[in-house]
């Protein structure tokens, strides 16, 4: 077998609604029936872009945190 990376998927959130700082979401929560055990599960990693940028660095690595600074320049240019 070959040996792959681990994937990772995040998502950059903006938005004026509310939203928590950082949120796990699975997509297994919004399969119409429900079950103990799962084929395929994915857990998406969400991160609000309103996050203060110190707070943020916490939750994400260098090159995660400058794709999430160019996108809310670029959504704040708007």
């Amino acid at each position: 077998m070959i040996k792959i990376p681990t994937p990772e998927f995040l998502v950059l959130y903006n938005s004026k609604d509310e939203f928590p700082d950082y949120k796990e979401m699975k997509l297994s929560d919004s399969f119409e029936l429900q079950s103990e055990a799962f084929f395929l599960e994915l857990v998406v990693k969400v991160y609000s872009l309103d996050l203060p940028k110190s707070s943020m660095s916490s939750y994400v690595s260098a090159p995660q945190m400058t794709a999430a600074i160019v996108i809310k320049r670029m959504s704040s240019s708007k």
